[in-house]
């Protein structure tokens, strides 16, 4: 073995050492051990330690590291142990320091730096000009910037800190941060206070140079090519050592730069693969960045920010002092320049740039760029200047002369660094410029100056190369090259294979914002390119990243034309006019508002006019506050809306409430929501809406119980003046009279002039009432817009007419109705056209005056398409709304004859005029496929039309039936009286009428009636005893205390002989005496022509003893009473506890008569139900037979846990006379629990059920399931043949509706028919059909199916086409009756799935669809639908 022992042998590679024979050399070796001379041993900086056979080093601080050397008995010669071990030690000391004393000499030479690399001459010692640079630390969970910042030498801060990434762009800084702490190393500057670890070596590497593995990287960057191999070796030995590995920092600067072929080793060492106990720090790019924290799991993120304004003077400084003591003014007046030019403040953030800035104002005398790529082009004419000078050309003046005298150099450079960029190289060989100097004369790329050669480093093909000496002049040589291939069209970006998001605006980034600076005005070009490959990539503003953001902000800029290029973009992928944001998730992008922001003074560029904002939880979680909610809405001048949607919490109003303070374009604020936290926010919205100065329109969405909050916010925002004139409520769900009330206070604020009013659900008569008498009482009112979701009664509209004819200020009127139509619907319509003055607006849909023609026929296509639904649809049910004119009924007819239909109806709600007669029968007379045919006709047909068409009953070929009926009533119902009275003024001259026999039916509602002058009680009485006319009688007494003689009431229904019907309603009755109801009993038992009692309690504390005392007894006597109503309405736990169904119950039980019961059980209070409300019914269900039909209708009003309905399964198990039971629930608040539970186990016993109809609605926040446990029953039941299901969903539902009802649906063998109805009115988390789709498609004794489907939503719900499958799926329907009811257009999306679906279908025979399409479906607002 051969020890290398001269240290001019580490210089000198080749040198071979003299011989030396074994002997002479173990002899001298021996001498030295016994003159004791190892003080050359003990000159090193180790201490030596003696085990065994091994030799073991110990640096200064203690820590020791086992050598690597062969033991010395391995040894092939004789030596001494002892003499042998402190040799190696020694050898191995000596290889060590050489090689850490080449490495800071190399160090040592690289901060000597050349900022301007094409002047080899200029230099800047690292120690005079490196400069404090601004370090922040970045989250690891979340990735984001912190404010607090890092010293460069604590980026090793904790103990666990071992791998540490730093990230910074272009220029600021990082190469010249990594050879700072190598440089300081190599001089033990380190400083001592901070956790900066002491390493014995430390590793600079350039990602750019590492070809190969990182230990071939090493030797080739840091040691000198002519290095022993000895050294090489014992270095590696050394890094390689798990022991040592603590003590050695690698740095590898520019992660970005790395080759591919080198990435996989470098990864080895990010992912601890190799040399995992070493120390890490890289720096990389932010773009580059991005992508590897995803990656690798670093200790610590940070971020090379720059300099400070403070850090950059002191640079500048520190530049023109080491330029000499001349230099130093020169660089105060740039300090000044900076101060005074703002557009400078791009620029001395960055190191490089500041860099620049400091030699192009040495230079140009002052004369300073405002951007970044003005100073690259003034920074390369300055290169090609000098080159001109040096070779004594005559340099042309203008600087764009200068470029062109030189373009195919420039291009050529361009090209190659182009190439480069593209192939992940940053620098090109020598053969490479070689070929196009072959081609193009007088070629002067490699002499500007703008690249540099250098020799190569690497082992196997050894050529020298040519780096650009930045990769920042790389780029802009590239885009030199790109703008110049635009130019002349012969690139173009919206074809190319560049992807937007990883090459355009991440790895090419700095190229393409070059090309915006150099393009200048012909920008718009590149964006207009970006644009098309941008919509054919479907890009939506909503995903902008702040990656994309970004970019084109720093492109618009750089362009000086930002306005146009800006404009290019948008004109293929435009702002869209609303731009939405839901705040629940933290990945919700709202990076599109940066690019908003800097486009607020584009007044060519169309921006977003509706700004809607969503949130689904209680707390924000996207990066939105509400200070850039407020600057966004500020600076954009073409925003007209702001919108919110979700649960209103502490931290949303926060937000909205800046949004309304600034001063904004803003002109329409909008508030969905079904949440509120507390009062505390209404105030605070309220006053927020009240200080804003340019709202007009305030639009709020609600809950109908939240009609108080909508009064409270609105209270202080319609003020007379404040510049809010208008007002849209969308309220949801049935009313009350209290809220109704509520809304009249609305109406009658004189500062309205313009309201819109939807209602979704079924309105009231009282609802109408107080709307008709706002209308009246209101005189400032002058634009009125109603909308209904549900049913209206012919009563309502009676109202709404008289509301509409009694305001003299309207001057637009539009009412729509969206749902089933009153019968008066076309007499009020006609009544409102001809009374409504000229001058006023007024559109009413559906509009049955108008006319039906080909367009409104045109949707009937799909349905009698007979390629979709030839072979199944055999009848055919038309319902036309309007007057069918000619076009219409060609058309209509046409599409019969081309379809295979057999049973047609066609129903006519308008007249039918002779063209339109004659028109039917020419084509009707010839159909031949039809069996049946039907015509029935509401409206006017008189003489030769009706004629015409009685002519087909001569058609031999089908049966015809003509059915005419007059609907030109008038729309108030006969003889029928209403009355709300306060005095007794107005009731008496009613109640004279009663008495004269000149009412049949009779509604009086009586506020606080003890407060009434006058026996207007006996009078009633009276007139009741005496009326032989009077058939009904609705009583409602409000505010009740006490009610004198009030036992008469019933003594006049014990002598009535036309009574069949009475209702009696008690709101608030205190009553501590004897109860409203005492006489009843009597009152029932004597009475033989009442069939229907009704009795309504709500509030009442004295309500046991009227069931108790009264309505039971009563019950047990009477025989003519068939159906009785009771509704209970829970105010106060008082009313809870009172076991007020053990005394209904035993009336039940002796009753004989009655068949109908319906129980409506109201629950307003918040409160614990266990044992459930009706449970202690069951008995009375036992023992009564008469009984067929129970209704039971359940309302949550009021937060509810537990169960509304348990324990009835007794009852209807052992009762044998019920056939028929109708549960409807309906929540209107927030619930958690089960609406009917308990149910399942006994009522699979009973045998006398045979239809069961359930009714879910859901008006509020719901979490749960309507209905839970009857799967058993159901399944195992063997009476049932028919079930109705009606779902219907008015609110934001979080659960389920029927909970898994595809086991029971699919174990189902005595089910034949089933009527299923889904009406959606609003949003829906979840399925309002969980495991019914599953369900239908697997039961085998279903036979009959009625499905219903509405749609009110704004869109539309996915279990449509679910079922459309699932009737596909089923083997065993025969008999199929749709009705498709569309609502808001998405009539065409059921229609095309319901002819897909049933053309799949085999087993279905018989198919009955009826379509109604209510939604408006063109702009003719004069049109009706079909």
């Amino acid at each position: 073995m051969v020890s290398c022992s001269s240290s001019s042998q580490f210089l000198t590679k080749g040198k071979k050492p003299s011989k030396v024979s074994k002997v002479s050399k173990q002899q001298r070796l021996s001498n030295k051990v016994s003159k004791g001379s190892s003080e050359r041993v003990k000159k090193t900086s180790k201490r030596l330690r003696l085990s065994d056979d091994k030799l073991t080093f110990a640096d200064s601080s203690g820590s020791c590291w086992r050598s690597p050397f062969v033991e010395f008995h391995h040894l092939p010669f004789p030596v001494n142990p002892q003499v042998y071990k402190e040799s190696r030690r020694h050898d191995q000391s000596h290889y060590l320091d050489t090689v850490i004393r080449v490495i800071k000499d190399e160090y040592n030479r690289r901060s000597q730096l050349k900022p301007l690399l094409w002047e080899s001459t200029i230099t800047l010692p690292l120690e005079d000009v490196y400069t404090r640079l601004r370090i922040v630390s970045r989250g690891k969970r979340d990735f984001q910037l912190e404010n607090s910042e890092v010293h460069m030498y604590d980026v090793f801060k904790s103990e666990g800190d071992v791998i540490v990434l730093v990230e910074g762009s272009p220029g600021i800084g990082k190469t010249t941060f990594c050879l700072k702490i190598a440089y300081d190393w190599a001089h033990d500057r380190i400083p001592k206070e901070f956790n900066f670890p002491q390493f014995e070596i430390v590793l600079l590497l350039k990602c750019r140079d590492i070809v190969g593995d990182l230990f071939e990287a090493i030797t080739e960057q840091l040691l000198p090519k002519d290095t022993h191999e000895c050294f090489r070796k014992k270095l590696m030995e050394f890094i390689k050592d798990f022991h040592f590995q603590p003590k050695v920092l690698i740095i590898l600067d520019g992660l970005d730069e790395l080759s591919k072929e080198s990435k996989s080793y470098v990864d080895d060492l990010l992912l601890k693969k190799v040399l995992r106990f070493c120390y890490v720090l890289v720096t990389t790019r932010q773009e580059r960045g991005i992508a590897v924290r995803q990656k690798v799991n670093f200790d610590m993120l940070l971020q090379i920010e720059g300099f400070t304004r403070k850090d950059a003077f002191d640079y500048i400084r520190k530049y023109f002092n080491s330029a000499g003591s001349e230099h130093v003014s020169t660089g105060k007046r740039l300090i000044i320049q900076i101060k005074k030019n703002s557009l400078l403040d791009a620029l001395w953030n960055n190191p490089l740039n500041l860099l620049l800035l400091c030699v192009v104002f040495e230079d140009c005398q002052g004369e300073l760029p405002s951007y970044r790529t003005e100073l690259y082009q003034i920074i390369v004419c300055c290169i090609l200047r000098r080159y001109c000078a040096k070779h004594d050309l005559e340099a042309p003046v203008d600087d764009r002369n200068l470029v062109r005298l030189f373009e195919d150099s420039l291009l050529v450079l361009g090209e190659l660094a182009w190439r480069c960029l593209e192939e992940d190289r940053f620098s090109f060989r020598e053969e490479e410029l070689a070929e196009f100097e072959s081609a193009i004369v007088n070629l002067a790329a490699r002499e500007l100056g703008l690249v540099f050669k250098e020799a190569s480093l690497r082992k196997i093909n050894p050529q020298h190369e040519y780096f650009f000496f930045h990769k920042t002049f790389q780029e802009y040589l590239a885009a030199f090259y790109l703008a110049n291939k635009l130019l002349i069209k012969e690139v173009d970006f919206s074809e190319s294979h560049l992807h937007f998001y990883d090459d355009i605006t991440e790895r090419y980034r700095q190229v393409f914002i070059f090309m915006s600076g150099i393009l200048g005005e012909d920008a718009r070009l590149l964006f207009e390119q970006i644009g098309k490959k941008l919509k054919k990539q479907n890009w939506d503003w909503h995903q902008c990243a702040e990656k994309e953001a970004t970019f084109f902000l720093e492109c618009f800029n750089e362009s000086r034309n930002d306005e146009q290029v800006a404009i290019a973009l948008s004109s293929f992928i435009p702002f869209p006019q609303t731009m939405t944001f839901d705040l629940s998730y933290e990945d919700t992008p709202t990076d599109v508002f940066i690019v908003l922001k800097a486009c607020e003074s584009f007044s060519q560029l169309q921006l977003p006019v509706h700004l809607a904002l969503e949130c689904s939880r209680w707390d924000i979680y996207a990066n939105l506050d509400g200070d850039a909610l407020a600057d966004i809405i500020a600076s954009n001048t073409q925003l007209q809306t702001l919108s919110f949607s979700g649960s209103v919490s502490e931290e949303i109003t926060a937000l909205l409430c800046k949004a309304l303070a600034v001063d904004s374009t803003l002109h329409s604020f909008t508030l969905e929501t079904t949440e509120w936290k507390s009062s505390c926010e209404v105030v605070a919205i309220s006053d927020s809406m009240a200080a804003n100065k340019t709202l007009t329109t305030v639009t709020l969405k609600l809950p109908y119980e939240m009609l108080k909050i909508c009064i409270a916010i609105l209270d202080k925002g319609l003020s007379a003046d404040m510049p809010r004139t208008s007002l849209v409520l969308e309220i949801f769900g049935s009313w009350r009279e209290t809220e109704a009330k509520d809304f009249k206070e609305i109406l009658l604020n004189r500062s309205l002039t313009s309201l819109s009013l939807t209602l979704f659900g079924d309105m009231q008569d009282s609802v109408m009432t107080c709307v008709s008498e706002g209308l009246v009482a209101n005189p400032s009112l002058q634009s009125l817009a109603l909308t209904f979701y549900g049913k209206l009664s012919n009563t309502s509209v009676a109202l709404l007419k008289d509301g509409f004819l009694g305001n003299r200020s309207l001057e637009s009127l539009e009412l729509k109705v969206f749902g089933e139509l009153p019968t008066n619907w076309a007499n009020i319509s006609r009544t409102l056209h001809s009374a409504i003055k000229s001058t006023a607006s007024f559109t009413v849909h559906p509009n049955v005056t108008g006319m039906v023609g080909t367009s409104q026929v045109a949707c009937l296509c799909p349905v009698l398409n007979e390629n979709l639904l030839a072979s199944k649809l055999h009848s055919l049910a038309v319902n036309i709304l309007g007057e069918l004119d000619c076009s219409g009924a060609n058309d209509l007819c046409k599409g019969l004859i081309a379809s295979s239909v057999s049973c047609v109806t066609l129903n006519f709600k308008e007249r039918v005029t002779d063209n339109v007669a004659n028109c039917l029968f020419k084509h009707l007379n010839k159909l031949k496929t039809i069996s049946k045919l039907t015509i029935s006709i509401q409206g006017d047909l008189m003489g030769d039309r009706k004629n015409t068409l009685e002519r087909l009953l001569c058609n031999q070929t089908y049966l015809f039936a003509l059915n005419v009926s007059d609907s030109y009533s008038g729309d108030k119902i006969c003889r029928e009286v209403g009355l709300s009275a306060d005095d007794s003024s107005s009731l008496t001259p009613v109640l004279t009428k009663v008495k004269d026999g000149c009412v049949t039916k009779l509604s009086v509602s009586v506020n606080n009636p003890d407060s009434i002058s006058g026996d207007w009680g006996s009078t009633l009485c009276e007139g009741l005893a005496k009326s032989e006319s009077l058939t009904t009688l609705s009583l409602t007494l409000n505010d009740i205390a006490s009610i004198e003689n009030i036992d008469a009431l019933w003594d006049a229904v014990a002598k009535n002989k036309s009574f069949t019907a009475l209702s009696l309603t008690l709101n608030n009755y205190n009553c501590t005496s004897e109860p409203m109801t005492c006489g009843l009993s009597n009152g029932l038992a004597k009475n033989s022509s009442l069939t229907t009692l009704s009795l309504t309690l709500n509030d009442c504390w004295v309500w046991v003893r009227m069931v108790a005392n009264d309505l039971s007894d009563g019950l047990a006597k009477n025989t003519s009473l068939t159906t009785l109503s009771l509704t209970f309405n829970i105010q106060s736990d008082s009313n809870i506890d009172n076991h007020v169904m053990d005394y209904l119950s035993d009336g039940l039980a002796k009753n004989t008569s009655l068949t109908t019961l319906s129980l409506t059980v109201n629950n307003y209070c918040d409160s614990d139900w266990e044992g459930g409300m009706i449970s202690d019914l069951s008995e009375g269900l036992t023992e009564n037979m008469s009984l067929t039909t129970l209704i039971l209708t359940l309302n949550n009003y009021r937060a509810f846990e537990g169960c509304m309905i348990s324990g009835l399964s007794d009852g209807l198990m052992k009762n044998m006379s019920i056939t028929t039971l109708i549960l409807t629930l309906n929540n209107f608040s927030d619930f958690k629990g089960h609406m009917i539970s308990g149910m399942s186990k006994r009522l699979t016993k009973n045998m006398s059920l045979t239809t069961l109809i359930l009714t879910l609605n859901n008006y509020s926040d719901f979490k749960g399931s309507m209905i839970y446990g009857l799967s058993d029953w159901l399944a195992k039941n063997m009476s049932l043949t028919t079930l109705s299901l009606a779902v219907n969903n008015y609110s934001d539902f979080k659960g389920y509706m029927i909970y898994n009802p595809s086991d029971w649906l699919a174990k189902f063998i005595s089910l034949t028919t089933l009527s299923l109805a889904i009406n959606n009115y609003s949003s829906f988390d979840g399925d309002l059909t969980y495991g019914l789709i599953d369900g239908l498609a697997n039961i085998k004794s279903l036979t009959t199916l009625s499905l219903t489907l509405n749609n009110h939503s704004y869109r539309p719900n996915s279990c449509v086409c679910a079922l459309m499958n699932a009737l596909v799926r089923n083997t065993s329907l025969v008999t199929l009756n749709l009705t498709l009811s569309d609502y808001n257009n998405f009539y065409e999306d059921w229609i095309h799935e319901l002819a897909d679906a049933l053309a799949r279908d085999t087993s279905l025979t018989s198919i009955s669809l009826e379509v109604n399409v209510f939604s408006e479906r063109n702009s003719n607002s004069e049109s009706s639908s079909v």
